[in-house]
Formats: structure tokens, sequence, C-alpha cells
């Protein structure tokens, strides 16, 4: 058995506004008439708070995404900072080998120290990407 009918007369106004919204929600006036009065007897959640709810959810979730590439790139410039170490390590055993004119020999608690210093400061640095605000970085 067919449901029954109903008409409404509203203001030209009111029936531009349907036609637009039943035009962008891509369905047909009844349908959204339809939808319209059960939402607004309770029957159908609202469109606005499935919306805000969808949007909270893709906040929350990119944050996550942000947050996540932050200590990437941290860690990379920590890896990064580790390997101009290394890099100076080896710069620093070729100018101070023994073997070539005019190099510098430093003691092992004096290179330890240098080590020492140079990975205090490229943790600080990584740890800086992680803990400061976007508008530092």
């Amino acid at each position: 058995m067919p449901s029954p009918k109903l008409s409404v007369r509203v203001s030209d106004e009111t029936y531009a506004t349907l036609l637009k919204l039943a035009e962008i929600e891509k369905k047909t006036m009844t349908e959204l008439v339809k939808e319209l009065i059960e939402q607004g007897l309770g029957k159908r959640q609202n469109i606005e708070q499935d919306l805000l709810d969808e949007i909270r959810m893709l906040r929350m979730e990119s944050g996550e995404f942000i947050a996540r590439a932050i200590k990437a790139s941290a860690h990379a410039a920590y890896y990064s900072k580790m390997a101009c170490e290394g890099s100076d390590e080896t710069a620093h055993y070729i100018t101070t080998n023994p073997k070539l004119e005019g190099g510098q020999i430093l003691d092992s608690e004096s290179k330890a120290q240098r080590a020492q210093a140079r990975r205090k400061k490229m943790k600080e640095i990584a740890e800086g990407y992680l803990n400061q605000p976007f508008e530092k970085l």
C-alpha cells in the first residue's frame, strides 16, 4: 500500500532553497523533503552533526600524521648530525695523523669530550624538533 501524500505550500524563497539543496545532495525534491521532515521529527541524525563528526575525525587523523612526520624529521635530523660527526672524526683523524706534517694529536680524553659534546648538541637539536611548537620550527 502506498504511503499517504502530503501537500505543503512554501514561499518562493524556501522552494528555491529546497531545489538547490536537492541538486547539491543529488536527490529528488520528494526524497529531500521526506528526510528533512524525518530529521525534524528526530528520526534522522542532523546532517551538520555528521559533517562536524567527520571533520573532527579528519582533524584527529591529520594531527596524528603530522606528529609522526615531525618525529620522523627529528630522527632524520639527529641521524644526519651523527653522520656529520662521523665525517668530522674522519677529517680529524686525517689532519691529526702523526704521519702527516702539522697534525695536532689529541689525547683520547679530549677526543671523547669532543664527541660527547657533539652528541649532546645533536640530541638537543633533535629534541627541539620534537618539542617546539610549529611556529618555531
